[in-house]
């Protein structure tokens, strides 16, 4: 080994030494652990400081990892360091060589052949004494090891600049973790006091985190329990005698089946039931307010529900763990998985002794067989303690789609379980809930909040909320409104203060939050009317279906409206989905649009709902999560036609349910949405029906409702070639027609009139005119049959905006006088379009104080 690299290695050991006495450090400031050190046996101690007996600890493991160091060679420079961080004292060479000579062990196994794991020094003995949590004395220990491990590798490292990086990610990694757990140690009471009260995010209970040594008595006579239950778990029966839970309003029912439930002689376990909002944690508090009154049988007397929290367990278990080589996530694993194995097993120990009970709650039950946990082994060490006794008394929590997955994935996990559906409340409880809450608001903030506020409240959550269930999505708005108007230093709650909240959640426009859906669908012809031209049929069907909708006649449980636009390109399908967009949701923006071209292939179709576990892409969301993310759209499956088969299968669902389920098991609402679907099929056959003159002497009228007849049957003949019946039974067909010359010159006189309005708001100076004459040349240009408006576009693009952008780019100056004015006419001159004239007319406008006088 070279020189440079004896002196990587050297270094690396010295900093890693530096790093662990920081954290003695931090270890032994805590009081627990101080309190242990006085208490600890004088075998153990030998008149030694804890930071003393550490780093004699430290001394022993270092000189025996350092036993093979490259050459057999210990720098006496870095002995010396090493005595000095030991004894907190400056060191002799003299003193560093003497205690190389007699203290470092001979070669005892040949290989550098580590123990797997090392003996608990004597001041892991104190720790072990103390009231540190478990899980921070596990990790310790865990990674004590592991830097030892990564040591002997390193001095068996051929590359001393890797193993030095390698040393380096171990201590700044258990220097972090052991921080994190201090600092968590130190500050644990007041962090659950601080949390203690907050609204819980799934309806109406407001959780009570944590409790202090002065107020509340341990649960069980199992020390390591208590100190588990009080880091992981919040006693919600202590919170219920505290006053610290809401009122519970409207479950008697679920609240008396969950507590029947958890009676079971055999299988005391519960599940609660419910879409997110509905209130399965207020029924669970609920149950915890009738055990704090007495109200509850015998068996049930002085009981103590506590809610468990799998989430924070696991994240206190991998805190500040890095992935690398040598760990991984296992240690990790094991810490999580020993961690709540024996929290159920003691619980279900002390609750066969007889005295008062204790029941674990534990919400998201899905987690225990999804993703999130499944590493962790929770649901199989869940089923495995409930298999094993019948005094665990567990309430569950879960939502439908959750309990779908479970059911799917790990049937016998929650067969025990006793299921208790919790429904969305009536309106009439839910406004008693909110005047509660609202009584609660006005009390510590002063603010009001009138009854009418609340049923606006209701109403509006409803109408624009419908994927979030009541009363859980009318509490969290009436809070963030009653934040927003203390934030605004207001006497009293306002309508827009529960608008602003709505619209932060679903990303719709204020106005449209504030105003009816039926108002703007009573409207909807008219302003669609204005902007689609030569569709007027299309329009009325769309029209038509939504107003079934708002009359009640609608499946709620189906989009607002599901369509196939049918007809050629450039006739305004694209357009109509826009403009529905626009006056419905307030935003164009609120359009979704997917290609369907770029899913013809049968792999692609999973793309629109994410790939399914075990591909590539499967953490990725679909394309249509989107809906997700903006509930209140228009979705348009542009050129269905070109889609894979499979896509029927997709949409068939949300044509149905007004419900997508995705590969991970989640559901996406699209019952707030207008799905569009446009398909060119048939198009060409019907434009030849059209353009085929009828045999015989037959009125023109007659001869064009004939070829309208042939037209729509080829394009049906089309459809049920290209789509099942089932699929098309479930839409309303709007058939587009083609543009007849008038129409195309509206849609002329449009795009000029939009046009001159970008300009004269750009360019306050410039006033643009098309003569007739000019006009009657760009339609004549761009009229064609079979494209519609698109090639009209494209004409005034070059005919117009092209030459309009070089006159503004040559007379910048000019313009940007503000003293000038311009009048530009654009006149046709000749026989074609290519003739067109731009007359530009320059005046100054008139000074302030010197305006001519009327009909000067």
């Amino acid at each position: 080994m070279s020189d440079n690299m004896k002196k990587d290695f050297h270094t690396a050991v010295h900093n890693a030494l530096s790093e662990f006495v920081n954290m003695v450090r931090i270890i032994s400031s805590n009081e627990d652990i101080q309190q242990a050190y006085q208490n600890a046996p004088k075998e153990i101690l030998q008149g030694r400081t804890f930071l003393e007996m550490t780093m004699d600890d430290a001394m022993e493991v270092f000189e025996w990892v350092m036993r093979d160091a490259p050459d057999n060679t210990i720098p006496t420079e870095f002995y010396m360091k090493l005595m000095t961080y030991r004894d907190n004292q400056p060191v002799t060479e003299a003193e560093a060589q003497q205690k190389m000579a007699v203290g470092l062990p001979s070669k005892r196994n040949a290989g550098n052949n580590l123990p797997q794991d090392v003996v608990v020094p004597d001041f892991m003995q104190i720790v072990m004494m103390s009231d540190t949590p478990p899980n921070l004395l596990e990790t310790f220990r865990q990674n004590w090891n592991n830097i030892i491990h990564a040591f002997g590798d390193l001095l068996k490292s051929d590359n001393a600049h890797k193993a030095s990086d390698m040393a380096e990610t171990f201590t700044e990694n258990l220097r972090l973790q052991i921080q994190s757990r201090m600092a968590q140690q130190k500050q644990n009471q007041e962090a659950f006091a601080q949390l203690g009260g907050q609204s819980d995010p799934d309806g109406q209970a407001q959780q009570h985190t944590g409790k202090t040594k002065e107020t509340s008595t341990p649960p069980t006579n199992d020390k390591k329990l208590n100190t588990l239950l009080e880091s992981y778990g919040v006693d919600l029966t202590e919170a219920a005698k505290k006053g610290e839970i809401r009122e519970v309003i409207g479950r008697d029912d679920e609240i008396r089946s969950i507590t029947a439930a958890i009676l079971q002689k055999d299988t005391p376990y519960a599940m609660s039931i419910g879409s997110l909002g509905t209130g399965k944690s207020s029924v669970t508090a609920g149950v915890a307010q009738n055990i704090a009154r007495g109200n509850v049988p015998k068996q049930l007397k002085d009981a103590r529900l506590i809610h468990l929290k799998l989430g924070a367990m696991k994240a206190a278990s991998g805190q500040g763990q890095t992935k690398n080589p040598l760990t991984g996530d296992q240690q990790v694993v094991d810490l999580f998985n020993n961690n709540l194995f024996y929290i159920l097993t003691k619980v279900a120990e002390h609750n066969a002794q007889g005295g008062p009970q204790i029941i674990l709650n534990v919400d998201e039950l899905e987690q225990m067989g999804g993703r999130a946990l499944a590493f962790f082994q929770a649901k199989d060490i869940m089923k495995a303690v409930m298999e094993d006794t019948s005094h665990l008394r567990l309430i569950g929590e879960i939502t439908d789609e959750g309990l779908e997955a479970v059911k799917k994935e790990a049937p016998a996990f929650i067969i025990d379980f006793e299921e208790i559906d919790i429904a969305p409340l009536e309106r009439k409880t839910t406004f008693s809930i909110l005047k509660n809450e609202a009584a609660k608001h006005t009390q510590e903030s002063g603010i009001t909040i009138s009854d009418e506020l609340l049923d606006e409240t209701i109403r509006m959550t409803t109408d624009h909320m419908r994927s979030h269930a009541q009363p859980g999505i009318s509490l969290k708005i009436i809070n963030s409104a009653v934040a927003l108007a203390v934030t605004d230093r207001k006497s009293a709650l306002e309508e827009s203060n529960i608008t602003e909240s709505i619209a932060n959640i679903t990303k719709l426009n204020k106005e449209f939050v504030g105003s009816e859906m039926d108002d703007r669908i009573i409207n909807l012809d008219d302003n669609l009317l204005t902007r689609i031209y030569g569709q007027d049929h299309a329009i009325k069907a769309v029209t038509s279906a939504l107003k079934r909708g708002t009359t009640g006649l609608h499946d709620g449980k189906r989009p607002m409206g599901v369509f196939l636009e049918i007809g050629a390109t450039g006739v305004g399908k694209t357009e109509l989905a826009k403009q529905l967009a626009h006056f419905l949701f307030g935003d164009e923006d609120s359009l979704i649009k997917l290609d369907m071209g770029n899913y013809s292939e049968k792999h692609q179709v999973s793309r629109i709902t994410g790939a399914p576990p075990g591909y590539v892409g499967f953490e990725q969301p679909g394309e249509l999560d989107a809906v997700r993310k903006n509930p209140y759209s228009v979705v348009l499956f542009d050129e269905i036609e070109k889609a894979h088969p499979d896509i029927q299968n997709v949409l068939l669902s949300i044509m149905d349910e007004g419900i997508l389920k995705t590969s991970d098991g989640k559901k996406i609402d699209f019952r707030n949405t207008v799905v569009l679907m446009s398909s060119n099929a048939g198009a060409k056959d019907a434009a030849m029906k059209r353009d085929k003159n009828t045999l015989g002497f037959a009125p023109e009228e007659e001869k064009g409702k004939t070829q309208n007849i042939q037209a729509e049957n080829a394009v049906l003949d089309a459809l049920k070639a290209k789509f099942t019946p089932e699929f098309l039974n479930r839409l309303e067909i709007l058939n587009f027609k083609s543009l007849d010359q008038g129409v195309i010159k509206k849609i002329a006189l449009k795009k000029i009139n939009e046009v001159s309005d970008r300009l004269r708001n750009q360019y306050k100076n410039i006033n643009l005119v098309v003569t007739k004459e000019a006009m009657d040349h760009l339609v004549t240009a761009g009229y064609d049959p079979a494209f519609g408006a698109r090639p009209m576009n494209r004409t005034i693009q070059k005919h117009i905006e092209d030459p309009l952008s070089n006159w503004i780019i040559k007379n910048k100056n000019a313009i940007g006088n503000a003293a000038n004015s311009f009048n530009i006419e654009v006149q046709g001159q000749g026989d074609d379009v290519d003739d067109l004239h731009f007359a530009v007319t320059k005046t100054k406008k008139p000074a302030p104080g010197n305006s001519p006088a009327p009909g000067a």
